[in-house]
C-alpha cells in the first residue's frame, strides 16, 4: 500500500505550523485505510493529525505520557486524544514542531472532508439517528444499542477514567437531554408521589460527591467462552471505569419529599412496607436494589446530575442518573423519571428474568433452562472482588533480551471492602510477586467504592510469558484460578485471575 501511494505521486500540501508559518512541501497522498494498517502491531506506527500523516514509530517509547497512550492512537487521528489530554494543545509546547520531522505524508482530500463534516444520514424512523457521538478509542461490540469498553490502558491511569473513554452499556437508544428541565418523581406503593425538576434539585439540595467505580456484571464475558459458550456481549475487562459523582444523598431526597420525620428514611421506609427502591428509566427500563443499600447513610446512593464536574452526558445517563455504589452497573439505572418505594421488587428482563441471574454451571444449554422460574432466583446486586490488566495491554509484546516486565493495573474490592493485596505472577502461579498498592488506600473503611491501583516489577524467564494476577480484600474474597470454576451460561461474575499473554519480538 505504501508504494501505491509513492507510485500516485506527491502533491503539494499546505500545513500550518507553530507561530501560523504555512510551510509548502511535497508529501505523497494516503488513504484512511491506508494509515490504519499501520497500526503498530506488525510494524510501522502511523497518525494523523488534521490532515497531515506522522510516522511515529521511533517516538513511541519516548512519548511523555508512556507508549501505552499513544499507542491508542495508532493507525487513526491523534485529535480525539488531544481533546482529553489538552496539554498538547498548550501553546507553550510545540507539538507541531516535535511532530514536523516525522511528517511523511498528507490524508486523501476525500478522507479528510468525510471526517471533517461527520454528518449522519439516518432515516427520520430510525430509533438510533440521534445517538451521540462516541469516542474511537473504545471497542466497540454492537453499534445499537451501543455497547462499548473502555480501552484497558487508560483504566486506572489517570485514575478517574475520561468521560469520554467511559464504558456504554445500552439496552435500547439514548434518550434526548432535557437537561436541568428534567423531571422525575419520588412514590410507594401507597400512592404518596411528589414530582420535580433537575433544576429543583440543584436549587434545594445541597450537592454531595462520591467517587465510585462502575462494572457491568458481564464484564470479562468473554474470557469464559473458551470454557463454553455463554449468552451475551464478550466483553473483555474494559467494561469498567470510575469517575467523581456528584448529586444529591437519594436518603435526603426521600426524607424530605416523602416523610415528616426526616433523620431517619430508611426506618421510616420499612415502616411502609418497602423493601426494594425501584428506578425507572426513561428508555422503560427499571431495576431496583435494597431499601437497606438505599437509604442507608452508609450506602452512599445518590441521584447524580454531574459526572467527573460536569453535566452527565446523555451515553451515561444525563441528565440524572442514580449511583450504587458497589452494585452492578445495571443497578445504576440511568436517565432516571422515577424512584419508588416499593415491597416488590422492580418488574422486567433486567430484574426478574435471567439476564442479570446467578445460575448454576451445570445449566450449559437452552434446554437446561426451560421450565425455570427465574423470578425466584436472586438477582446480582454486589459483584465479587476484581482486578485485572492495564499494562501490558492485549497485543503487547516484550523485548528478546528483556528479564523483567512492569505490570500495572486496577482491583476493586467487594460491597465496599478495601484491597489489601495484589500479587502477580509469570509462572502459573507457582511464586508471586507483590505489587505496590497506588492510588484508591485512602477510601472509607467498608465504602472503598472505587478500584485501588497498582503496579509491580516482575521478573520472566526465556521466550513467550504468561502473566496472571489476583487481589485480596478485606473480606477475605479470594478470585479463582481460571473462569471454569465460575462458568455461568449468561457468563456473569468473572472474577478469575486475568492473564496477558505477551510475546517476544525484536520490534519493541
Amino acid at each position: 500500500m505504501l508504494l501505491s501511494a509513492l507510485r500516485r505521486g506527491a502533491i503539494r500540501a499546505t500545513c500550518v505550523v507553530a507561530g501560523g508559518v504555512s510551510l509548502s512541501e511535497e508529501y505523497p497522498v494516503f488513504t484512511r485505510e491506508e494509515i490504519s494498517k499501520r497500526d503498530g502491531k506488525r510494524g510501522a506506527t502511523w497518525v494523523t493529525y488534521k490532515d497531515q500523516v506522522y510516522d511515529i514509530t521511533e517516538f513511541v517509547n519516548a512519548h511523555p505520557g508512556g507508549a501505552q497512550k499513544i499507542k491508542l492512537a495508532a493507525g487513526a487521528s491523534v485529535e480525539p486524544f488531544w481533546r482529553i489530554y489538552k496539554q498538547h494543545l498548550d501553546p507553550a509546547v510545540d507539538i507541531q514542531e516535535i511532530l514536523a520531522p516525522m511528517r511523511v505524508g498528507t490524508l486523501d482530500a476525500s478522507d479528510f472532508a468525510k471526517e471533517t463534516t461527520m454528518t449522519k444520514e439516518k432515516k427520520e424512523d430510525d430509533p438510533y439517528r440521534d445517538e451521540p457521538e462516541r469516542h474511537p478509542a473504545l471497542t466497540v461490540h454492537t453499534a445499537e444499542p451501543c455497547n462499548a469498553e473502555a480501552p484497558v490502558a487508560m483504566l486506572g491511569d489517570p485514575y478517574i477514567t475520561p468521560t469520554e473513554l467511559w464504558y456504554v452499556r445500552n439496552h435500547h437508544p439514548v434518550p434526548l437531554d432535557d437537561g436541568d428541565a428534567h423531571k422525575f418523581s419520588v412514590t410507594t406503593d401507597n400512592g404518596a408521589e411528589v414530582s420535580l425538576s433537575v433544576a429543583d434539585l440543584k436549587k434545594n439540595y445541597s450537592k454531595t460527591t462520591v467517587t465510585a467505580t462502575m462494572q457491568c456484571s458481564g464484564n470479562r464475558r468473554g474470557h469464559m467462552n473458551q470454557y463454553g459458550k455463554t449468552s451475551g456481549t464478550a466483553w473483555g475487562s474494559g467494561a469498567a471505569s470510575t469517575a467523581e459523582w456528584a448529586g444529591v444523598p437519594l436518603r435526603v431526597v426521600v426524607a424530605d419529599l416523602l416523610f415528616k420525620d426526616k433523620s431517619a428514611p430508611l426506618t421510616a421506609a420499612k415502616a411502609l412496607g418497602a423493601k426494594h427502591v425501584i428506578f425507572e428509566a426513561k428508555d422503560d427500563m427499571q431495576a431496583s436494589v435494597p431499601v437497606e443499600k438505599a437509604l442507608s447513610e452508609l450506602g452512599d446512593c445518590m441521584l447524580a446530575y454531574e459526572m467527573n464536574g460536569q453535566p452527565i452526558p446523555r451515553d451515561h445517563g444525563g441528565p440524572l442518573r442514580a449511583i450504587v455504589p458497589g452494585y452492578a452497573g445495571v443497578r445504576n439505572v440511568k436517565w432516571v423519571q422515577r424512584v419508588k418505594l416499593s415491597s416488590d421488587e422492580a418488574e422486567g428482563a433486567w430484574q426478574r428474568g435471567m439476564n442479570y441471574k446467578a445460575m448454576p454451571s451445570h445449566w450449559r444449554t437452552k434446554q437446561d433452562l426451560q421450565g425455570v422460574d427465574f423470578s425466584a432466583l436472586p438477582s446480582i446486586h454486589e459483584l465479587p472482588v476484581q482486578c485485572a490488566f492495564s499494562s501490558p495491554a492485549p497485543g503487547d509484546a516484550l523485548p528478546i533480551d528483556e528479564d523483567s516486565v512492569e505490570v500495572k493495573g486496577w482491583a476493586l474490592g467487594s460491597a465496599g471492602r478495601s484491597i489489601h493485596r495484589v500479587e502477580v505472577s509469570a509462572d502459573g502461579g507457582e511464586t508471586w510477586v507483590e505489587a505496590d498498592l497506588e492510588e484508591g488506600l485512602d477510601q472509607p473503611y467498608g465504602r472503598a467504592w472505587a478500584w485501588t491501583t497498582w503496579s509491580a516489577e516482575v521478573p520472566v524467564g526465556e521466550g513467550p510469558v504468561e502473566l496472571v494476577a489476583r487481589a485480596h480484600d478485606l473480606g477475605g474474597g479470594a478470585m479463582p484460578r481460571t473462569p471454569a470454576d465460575v462458568w455461568n451460561i449468561r457468563g456473569l461474575n468473572n472474577n478469575s485471575w486475568p492473564v496477558a499473554r505477551l510475546e517476544r519480538s525484536n520490534n519493541v
